[in-house]
């Protein structure tokens, strides 16, 4: 025990020359690595090459090495912070307690138009506008609903209603197919226009506009409520068109991004799977050499050669070329390592029958 003690001694000012050299600014490596993979990646953005991709992988090896380094420091250092101050109700206990307290308080909150929000007025102004603006888009909502089925018909399934008595014989002639089959859904603002634009038509304009699908089209696309969706329609489809050409433009972009993509993909899978193979191999020659099979052959051909050395130990001794005291000395050294290894081999074989 005090061999080792003395040797750990003797070996602590050399660990602590290579913590010096190795582990003494782990923060700054850890960010030269960082740094280093943000250029590549930059530069594989640019132009794509296999060097580049090779580069990258090790300085993303080299990152994620320094990264468990100083994560495990990390942990070193506070488990012997622990140690050393104990989970007694002390004042760092206090202040740890208090610190990941505060880490779990909600002191602000984001809103929907990106705005963070700190005091309780904010958020409750916030919060109003917010229930104005989903109130609006409810009106809104409600108001396309009425608008669509009542202006957006067909002459066949609806026809406009005037307040006269000769507008409502000539609608009484009709035949009972072409009177509506659904209640209209029409909002008073609506009805009032269409109101106004049929009272001023004669009794020969009101026939024509039953009678007559042109007439009855042009005054459908008169009516400014018409107007508003068509214009709103045409804007629609001009967005669209527009980010239809802007999506066939973007396509060679997206084309060559999913060819990179493939690329890299196919290499690192070629990559891995060489790796693979070759730790497979390495595992089969280590299962190998290390087989029960294997390591008796080994003893046998110990065995052997420790009688080789203690035969040719012999003909030395009969040669004289060494005296016998050398020869005692070395044979006890040779007969212990033999019958060792007879013993273990006999051992062996023995568990492996059994």
């Amino acid at each position: 025990m005090q061999n080792l003690w003395s040797k750990l001694k003797h070996v602590r000012p050399k660990f602590k020359i290579l913590n010096n050299e190795e582990f003494k600014s782990i923060a700054d490596k850890v960010a030269k690595a960082r740094n280093e993979l943000t250029i590549v990646q930059k530069q594989l953005q640019v132009q794509y090459s296999n060097s580049l991709r090779e580069l990258e992988s090790t300085t993303l090896q080299n990152l994620e090495k320094w990264s468990l380094i100083e994560e495990s420091v990390i942990r070193q250092k506070s488990r012997s912070i622990w140690l050393k101050l104990g989970n007694s109700n002390t004042k760092h206990f206090n202040v740890v307690i208090k610190e990941r307290t505060q880490q779990k308080q909600i002191t602000q909150l984001k809103a929907l138009s990106g705005q963070m929000l700190s005091g309780s007025e904010e958020i409750k102004r916030a919060k109003e506008q917010q229930a104005q603006s989903s109130s609006q888009e409810a009106n809104n909502a409600s108001w396309h609903s009425q608008y669509s089925p009542s202006v957006i018909s067909t002459p066949s399934s609806s026809r406009p209603a005037t307040p006269s008595s000769s507008s409502s014989s000539s609608f009484n002639a009709q035949s009972p197919t072409n009177r509506p089959s659904s209640v209209s859904h029409d909002s008073p603002a609506e009805t009032a226009g269409i109101i106004a634009a049929l009272r001023n038509k004669s009794i020969n304009e009101l026939k024509k506009l039953v009678t007559d699908k042109d007439v009855y089209h042009n005054f459908l696309i008169s009516l400014e409520a018409v107007k508003t969706q068509d214009s709103v329609r045409d804007e629609l489809r001009n967005e669209t068109l527009l980010l239809a050409r802007e999506n066939l433009e973007k396509e060679p972009w997206i084309m060559d991004l999913r060819n990179q993509c493939r690329i890299i993909c196919t290499t690192e899978l070629a990559a891995a799977q060489e790796k693979m193979h070759e730790l497979e191999r390495r595992k089969e020659e280590l299962l190998k050499l290390y087989s029960p099979v294997s390591l008796l052959h080994q003893l046998q051909d110990a065995m052997k050669k420790t009688e080789e050395e203690s035969e040719a130990l012999l003909g030395q001794l009969l040669d004289r070329e060494i005296d016998l005291t050398t020869f005692v000395q070395k044979s006890k050294k040779l007969g212990c390592s033999y019958h060792k290894r007879a013993l273990t081999h006999l051992a062996a074989k023995a568990y492996l029958a059994a």
